[in-house]
């Protein structure tokens, strides 16, 4: 920008124009260049300086986060840990006595085996699963949500389907794959 200005400022003058228009047209050119390259910079830092307060907030933010995180991992883990003993004992409550939402998806739990055991695990996350969310037996939706979002419900439904994939898996059944009935729509 000052090279454009000196350049203007020696040949743009009456008697000397004539000879250098070629150096003073490039020269405005330059000129008009840097001065829009300076109003896009000052439109830019003017963004920059109204985002800014919502920057800090979200900073302040994710640094408390970050300091809760210990804390919510131990949280998470306990929670863990108190489903995981929930399926134990519902694993054992089911064996001898399943409901007939635990039948219906999965059948009669075999005899004995490695096939009982995946069984059980698909018995008692089906049972915690509908228990916890308050799904009626009638519910048929197990997997992927339809929502974007990564809910509880979602998390919980596909791990569901897949203990129940394992125990087919395991008894030899081939998916069923079911005909469109009324329930399915826009």
């Amino acid at each position: 920008r000052d090279r454009a200005q000196e350049v203007l400022h020696e040949l743009d003058r009456p008697l000397v124009r004539r000879l250098h228009r070629a150096e003073i047209m490039r020269a405005r050119g330059d000129l008009n260049q840097a001065q829009g390259d300076i109003q896009r910079s000052v439109a830019e830092l003017a963004d920059i300086d109204r985002d800014l307060p919502d920057r800090r907030a979200s900073l302040d933010q994710a640094r408390a986060t970050a300091l809760d995180r210990p804390g919510l991992e131990r949280e998470r883990h306990g929670i863990r840990r108190e489903l995981d003993r929930d399926r134990s004992a519902r694993a054992l409550c089911l064996a001898d006595d399943p409901p007939r939402h635990v039948l219906d998806r999965l059948g009669p739990r075999p005899e004995r085996g490695a096939v009982s055991d995946i069984w059980d695990e698909a018995a008692a996350r089906l049972d915690q699963h509908t228990v916890a969310f308050d799904i009626s037996s009638s519910y048929p939706h197990l997997g992927p949500s339809p929502s974007w979002e990564e809910t509880a419900i979602a998390v919980n439904g596909r791990a569901v389907a897949q203990a129940c994939e394992a125990l087919d898996r395991g008894l030899g059944r081939a998916p069923v794959i079911e005909p469109p009935g009324l329930e399915l729509g826009l």
